[in-house]
Order: structure tokens, then sequence, then C-alpha cells
């Protein structure tokens, strides 16, 4: 693998393992034969681009395949990518999925088992398969007990203390009254949304529109209507 892949996929394990959150990664294999023109593997690339968040890791590995990691990801996101892509697209392709922490707990450990469920999915014939200890185990493979990547987020009490009208203007108003959230805070490339309930449509949906990385925190609907109401009002 590339260095640089290397590296962020070493930071982002140990991130994960302290954080107690899951880390996907996603092989494709590139096509073979018919639909390996350049213009094929372009089309392939950009809808990967199109399909993955702004944090996400997208890199050709070797000749044949190319990984994709997703932070705070489970194998269900991971294949739910995929399949986007796939759709964009318009046809099937070859994809192997592994998850740390679990089923494997180190990156090497990720690598591989990624790459042997992308064997087991060309053994197959192609599709998507997911690596796992027990295929009993969730659907598609998923272990039981992953959960969304928004999950046991922080709460805040009063958003209203920190939401102003200037943080309001970096996501589209529709996409705020939408999921009934608001915005309360910045730094660097990263907003923080105030949201009523853990959602992972809103925090994808947010972070598309944005191209930010999203850190979502939960208040009451209450607050979030009353801190909405307030910037409204320029309070």
């Amino acid at each position: 693998m590339e260095a640089t892949f290397q590296e962020r996929l070493t930071v982002e394990a140990g991130r994960a393992r302290r954080a107690e959150r899951f880390l996907a990664l996603l092989m494709v294999a590139v096509p073979e034969g018919q639909g390996s023109s350049d213009e094929d593997l372009a089309a392939l690339a950009k809808a990967i681009r199109e399909e993955i968040r702004v944090y996400d890791v997208a890199e050709r590995v070797g000749s044949d395949v190319i990984a994709i990691l997703l932070p705070e990801a489970d194998s269900e996101n991971a294949a739910s990518v995929g399949r986007r892509v796939e759709k964009r697209l318009g046809r099937s392709l070859t994809m192997g999925v592994s998850t740390l922490p679990l089923p494997v707990s180190t990156p090497s450990g990720l690598v591989e088992t990624a790459t042997a469920a992308l064997g087991i999915a060309k053994s197959a014939g192609g599709g998507i398969r997911v690596w796992e200890t027990n295929l009993s185990k969730g659907p598609r493979g998923a272990v039981t007990g992953m959960h969304s990547p928004v999950d046991h987020v922080p709460y805040l009490a009063d958003p209203s203390r920190l939401a102003t009208p200037t943080l309001q203007k970096t996501v589209p108003a529709t996409l705020l009254a939408e999921h009934n959230a608001v915005v309360v805070g910045t730094e660097g490339g990263v907003i923080t949304i105030a949201l009523p309930r853990p959602s992972s449509a809103a925090v994808d949906a947010i972070s598309r529109a944005t191209g930010l990385a999203v850190y979502p925190v939960y208040s009451s609907s209450a607050d979030i209507e009353a801190a909405r109401g307030r910037v409204a009002a320029g309070i």
C-alpha cells in the first residue's frame, strides 16, 4: 500500500479503538476486460469520489484494487457505499468489506480480511462480500451489535448559547429545517451540528451538501427550535 494510505489507516484504526467506533475498509476490484477502458476507469473513480464523504479515503492499491477507508462506518454502511457506486455506474462490481475493531482488531488484519472477502466475491462471480467470524450473524455478514456512526453522541443543553446567524450560513437552510438542526460550531473543516436525535441520514446529507466533516451533538427538540427561532430573529 502507498505510505499515505497506510499512515491514514494506522491513524484511523487507533482512533476507532480509542473511541470504540467502527472503521470499515471497502475493497473494489478494478474491472478487467469489458469495462476496463480508460473512460470506464475514470467513471469508476468519479463515482467513488461522489459517493464517499469528504473525510473518507479512496486510493488505488496495486493495479487491480481500489481501497476505500470509511471512518465511523460499519459493514452495512460500507456495503451501502458500494451499492450506491454500482447504481451510479449502472453496473455490478466485485467488492469486499471488513471492519475494525470487530471482527478484527489491527490495521493489518483489516486489510487482510477485506482482501480475503474480495477474493470470495471474485470466486462467486461478483457482488459484495463481508468478512466476519460467523456467517449466521447479521445481514450480509454484519456483526451483531454494530451501531450507527452517530450513536451515543454528546448532549448539548441550550444550543442557542452557541448558534449564530453566521454559523447557519454554512449549511443550506432547507437541510437545517428538514432535520430540525442548528449549527453550533465550526473549526477548520469540521462543523458541529445539534440534532434532536442521533441521525446518520442527517449527518450524511449535511456533509455532502457542505463538503465538510460533521460532528453531531444532540439537544431537545424544543431547545433546538428555540435556538432556530432566536437566530432567525437575530437575537
